[in-house]
């Protein structure tokens, strides 16, 4: 049986059916390309392109703006991170990034794969950011999971309305 750490409402083996699990080993479409370390190059006019969202993340939260961080994603985006840190290259400046900030990255990166737009738009299940270590599953990306939602919950309501 599977444990969880916190009072989790949603069962893996029903991602897809009453919740969409945001991770690469989603069982549904959705969720593995809505994941945050998703590849989907996307275009932010004053950063510059980045592969994946969580690239963008690290790369605004890091102190030393190095390109390497938008071309890597998932393990060895967080593997290259923290060899940097480990090293004195690089520390965080941010635990985290305004909601704002974090929109603006969800949107650009979104808006860069038009059909993925739309099938948010589309979903009704709620979405949830988690893992399974040792039988037990984590909560993780609780901002990017608060952002996403909200975004869906915008672009329902204003289908053509990018301003945030």
């Amino acid at each position: 049986m599977m444990k969880t750490k916190h009072l989790f409402p949603y069962l893996p083996e029903n991602d897809g059916i009453d919740h969409i699990r945001l991770d690469r080993h989603s069982n549904s479409n959705l969720g593995r390309q809505l994941a945050i370390d998703n590849a989907r190059t996307f275009y932010l006019s004053d950063l510059g392109s980045f592969t994946s969202i969580s690239s963008a993340i690290q790369y605004m939260k890091l102190e030393v703006k190095d390109d390497k961080l938008r071309t890597l994603t998932s393990n060895p985006l967080f593997s290259y991170v923290k060899e940097e840190i480990n090293k004195g290259n690089n520390r965080y400046v941010n635990k985290q990034i305004p909601d704002r900030e974090y929109k603006r990255i969800t949107l650009y990166s979104l808006l860069s794969r038009p059909e993925l737009l739309e099938m948010l738009i589309q979903s009704k299940l709620p979405f949830v950011s988690y893992y399974i270590s040792d039988g037990e599953i984590k909560v993780k990306d609780m901002q990017y999971t608060r952002v996403l939602m909200d975004l869906r919950k915008h672009f329902q309501e204003k289908p053509t309305d990018t301003k945030f």
